[in-house]
């Protein structure tokens, strides 16, 4: 099994530039509606991928603006420092420089275009874990 985050945006394009551009995330599938807004778009880093459109049904239009519907995503990176810089000279909004944590990682938090937060750092729980016994991964 793995887990792949869908996040909602009122403008996808934004958040498609924010993800390549500025986070480093590289480009997956990305489909468009005939108007040009984002149906569906996925963003890799590593073996993760993000998947995000525009909201483009009613229910969708309810999660995009409800502060409840919009999680917060970490994102373990090798270079904290690197990254912050390059979205600092990109522009970016920070919540919280880059810090040392007291269970030894490094890392910032910074917005995305539409507020929602994210955060970055060295701690990467993904790869320490195994799957259960008798899991059938």
């Amino acid at each position: 099994m793995s887990v792949c985050p869908y996040l909602f945006y009122n403008n996808a394009k934004a958040a498609k530039h924010w993800m390549f551009d500025i986070c480093g995330f590289k480009p997956g599938i990305l489909k468009e509606n005939e108007d040009g807004s984002i149906m569906h778009a996925e963003a890799h880093h590593g073996s993760s991928i993000i998947m995000f459109c525009a909201p483009n049904r009613p229910e969708m239009k309810k999660n995009a603006v409800n502060p409840a519907a919009r999680p917060t995503v970490y994102v373990s990176v090798k270079d904290v420092d690197g990254l912050h810089q390059r979205a600092k000279a990109a522009g970016a909004t920070f919540v919280k420089n880059p810090f040392d944590t007291e269970w030894g990682s490094r890392d910032f938090h910074m917005k995305d275009p539409e507020g929602r937060v994210w955060f970055f750092g060295t701690y990467s729980p993904c790869m320490r874990m195994k799957p259960p016994e008798g899991s059938k991964e």
